[in-house]
């Protein structure tokens, strides 16, 4: 019952978007990049998979450190057709995607957010992004690593895995 309410509220968001048509003006920021839109929906994902099965960010990668910011500029019922029956690359006309750590998202009216599940209200502003990255054990090496610990070059190979990631 609850994966049916979350997905029936998902439906019901957007049917209202498409049935208002009211677009927002937004300003998001992320880093090194600042993007001025007028936008029906601003969504975030990590997942390729948004709401109730809709392939909202085609490309997602899970562990690539980053989330997408997803500007869907241009609303229709085929584009929604072909999130949820034939995913793939977007309409960049309709729908904008940019990779990112971190994002802040200002509007010029209040508007409804959502983040994450957690209703922030309607509001000027939210932020995103991640504060601290967790990783099991063993993940820079991929394996124990033994002997290879002696070897100086596993070191500093280890040590240039790290500095990409931070």
């Amino acid at each position: 019952e609850g994966k049916l309410r979350g997905k029936l509220g998902y439906l019901r968001v957007i049917l209202k978007t498409l049935w208002h048509k009211e677009k927002m003006q937004v300003i998001i920021q992320t880093k090194g990049l600042e993007v001025r839109r007028n936008a029906f929906m601003v969504l975030l994902a990590n997942a390729s998979q948004y709401g109730f099965g809709t392939v909202i960010n085609p490309d997602s990668q899970l562990d690539d450190g980053l989330f997408e910011v997803i500007i869907v500029r241009r609303l229709s019922v085929s584009t929604l057709l072909k999130m949820l029956i034939k995913p793939g690359p977007f309409n960049p006309k309709h729908i904008e995607i940019f990779p990112s750590t971190a994002v802040t998202i200002n509007t010029i009216r209040r508007v409804h957010f959502q983040v994450d599940g957690e209703y922030k209200g309607k509001v000027n502003r939210v932020s995103a992004g991640a504060d601290i990255v967790l990783f099991p054990e063993l993940a820079l090496s991929g394996y124990p690593p033994e002997d290879l610990l002696l070897r100086p070059s596993f070191l500093h190979d280890c040590e240039l895995a790290m500095q990409r990631i931070a």
